[in-house]
């Protein structure tokens, strides 16, 4: 079986690139995750100390899905947000069948 790579220098990149969109400064985004500025730093540089706690952490603050930061693929977080909000509301079983079934075509046709 073949392992995934992750290029942890280019998480930091992500990290720090999207902490400065955000125009958070690396003691802000500290202070925040409860992570050290200098944890921070070492992340953004070099990939280094990165946890899974930190990894969602961090996630968290700066609104970006982990994929984004582990691979580069970016989802939009208002959008499952909506949805999962507006899934709340259906009562039955067979409505849920329905939705799921209608992400499974469009997942489909964004494949094709």
């Amino acid at each position: 079986m073949r392992g995934i790579f992750v290029d942890y220098v280019e998480v930091g990149n992500r990290i720090a690139k999207k902490r400065k969109d955000l125009g958070l400064t690396q003691e802000e985004l500290a202070a925040e995750t409860g992570l050290e500025q200098n944890t921070i730093a070492k992340i953004e540089k070099f990939g280094v100390g990165l946890s899974m706690e930190s990894l969602l952490a961090i996630c968290k603050v700066l609104k970006v899905d982990p994929n984004y930061v582990l691979c580069g693929t970016e989802k939009n977080f208002d959008a499952v947000k909506i949805v999962a909000d507006k899934l709340h509301i259906l009562d039955n079983q067979e409505h849920l069948e329905i939705v799921s079934g209608l992400i499974d075509i469009m997942a489909n046709i964004d494949k094709s």
